[in-house]
C-alpha cells in the first residue's frame, strides 16, 4: 500500500506534463493526441491541483487505501490552475480545484463538489479593526485604501498579502471580493505561495492583512467579520458568510474514466468520506 503527497509549484506540474508528452513525441497542443495514462489503471490514480485541498485529499486517500489493499494514490499540489492540463491529457485522473470553474474550463472538464470552504480575511491579533465590508477589503487589495486609519484602525500603512496568481483561493477571492469594485489586485501586493506562510507573516506583522482557507486560521491571527458576519463554519453553512467557495474534484468528460478514480470519488461522497471532509474543518455536502 502506498500513498504520496507532494507539494510542487505550477511550473513543476507543467514541466512534468511537458516531459511526459515530449517523451512520447507529442506536443500538448497537437490536435487529436492523447498522453499515456499514468496511474490510470485499477491499482493507482494521480490527483493534482489546489494546495488548499492537498491535506483533505491526503486524508481521504489514506482512508481509501486502508479499505482497498494494494492501491496507490498520488496527491500533487501546484495550484488549481495547474490541474487542468494534466487532467485533459490524462496524466492525472482527478484535479483539485478550490473555486468555481470558469465557463471555458467547463467545455471538456466536469466537476463534483466534495465540500465547501470559507475564505478567512485575517489580520494581526493586535489590530483593532474587527470588521470590514467586501468593498473595503477590495479597495485595500486594489491599493485604494493604504492606511488602517482609513477603516477605523491605527495610523499604520497596510501590508497587503495575497496568494499567488493561479491559486484557487485567489481565484475565488477575485470573484467574490474584487468584483465588487471591478478592480484587480494591485501589482504592489506581496504574493506568498503557501497559506501557512501568509498566516505566519500576518501573525508577526501588526500592519498586515491576508486571506486563506478558514480552517487554516488559528489563534495566531484574527479572522475579520465581513459586513457584520463572523467567519465561522456555521455562517458558511448557513450561507450568511459570503466569502466561501467549493472544493471540487474535476475530471475529463462527464464522469471519471478510470474506474479507480470513480471509486475514490464515490468514497469521498460516502458517509465516511464526508465525515473526513468535516473533520478537516470543511462543510460537507452530503
Amino acid at each position: 500500500m502506498k500513498i504520496r503527497i507532494l507539494k510542487v509549484s505550477s511550473l513543476l506540474v507543467l514541466a512534468l506534463l511537458l516531459t511526459v508528452l515530449i517523451g512520447c513525441g507529442k506536443s500538448p497542443t497537437d490536435p487529436g493526441t492523447k498522453a499515456p495514462e499514468q496511474g490510470g489503471n485499477d491499482k493507482s490514480i494521480t490527483l493534482v491541483g489546489s494546495d488548499s485541498m492537498q491535506n483533505v485529499a491526503f486524508e481521504l486517500a489514506e482512508a481509501f487505501q486502508a479499505e482497498n489493499e494494494g492501491v496507490s494514490v498520488e496527491v500533487n499540489g501546484g495550484g488549481s490552475g495547474a490541474s487542468f492540463e494534466p487532467v485533459r491529457n490524462e496524466i492525472a485522473q482527478l484535479g483539485l480545484v478550490s473555486r468555481e470553474l470558469k465557463e471555458e474550463e467547463k467545455k471538456d472538464i466536469s466537476a463534483t463538489v466534495i465540500g465547501r470552504d470559507g475564505i478567512a480575511v485575517v489580520v494581526n491579533p493586535n489590530n483593532q479593526v474587527k470588521d470590514l465590508t467586501r468593498e473595503q477589503i477590495a479597495k485595500i487589495y486594489a491599493g485604494e485604501i493604504t492606511n488602517w486609519k482609513e477603516v477605523g484602525g491605527k495610523d499604520l500603512k497596510i501590508t497587503v498579502i495575497a496568494r499567488e496568481a493561479g491559486s484557487g483561493t485567489t481565484g475565488a477571492f477575485e470573484e467574490i471580493v474584487m468584483k465588487t469594485i471591478e478592480k484587480e489586485i494591485a501589482p504592489s501586493v506581496l504574493r506568498i505561495n503557501q497559506s501557512e506562510g501568509i498566516r505566519s507573516t500576518v501573525a508577526k506583522d501588526e500592519s498586515a492583512i491576508g486571506y486563506f482557507s478558514l480552517y487554516i486560521a488559528n489563534e495566531t491571527v484574527q479572522a475579520l467579520a465581513v459586513e457584520g458576519i463572523e467567519a465561522s463554519n456555521e455562517k458558511v453553512e448557513s450561507g450568511d458568510y459570503k466569502l466561501q467557495r467549493p472544493f471540487n474534484f474535476t475530471y475529463l468528460g462527464a464522469e471519471p474514466n478510470a474506474p479507480l478514480a470513480k471509486k475514490f470519488l464515490d468514497f469521498t461522497l460516502s458517509d465516511k468520506g464526508q465525515d473526513i471532509v468535516q473533520e478537516h474543518g470543511l462543510i460537507k455536502v452530503k
